[in-house]
């Protein structure tokens, strides 16, 4: 315990990384924008789709999703579709 209560008092981004962990902010705060359907989305570096995705369902926006690397592309395409 003494040891991160060391790293927590000297590294901010230690701090910053658990208070993400917490908030389950891969959930939560990945996603909290003020969008609506009537929002154009960008998703440069769409990896598979799956931020694309969420966004588009949570908030009805469309997303344009852009991804370089033709094996996440197709796994995203399909994803997408």
């Amino acid at each position: 315990m003494g040891l991160n209560l060391i790293r927590w008092v000297s590294d901010s981004h230690y701090r910053s990384f658990k208070r993400w962990k917490w908030a389950a902010g891969d959930r939560t705060l990945r996603f909290d924008y003020p969008l609506s359907s009537t929002s154009i989305v960008v998703d440069a570096g769409a990896y598979i789709g799956d931020f694309a995705r969420e966004i588009a369902d949570r908030t009805g926006a469309t997303v344009h999703a852009f991804e370089p690397i033709a094996e996440f592309a197709e796994v995203a395409r399909k994803e997408l579709a």
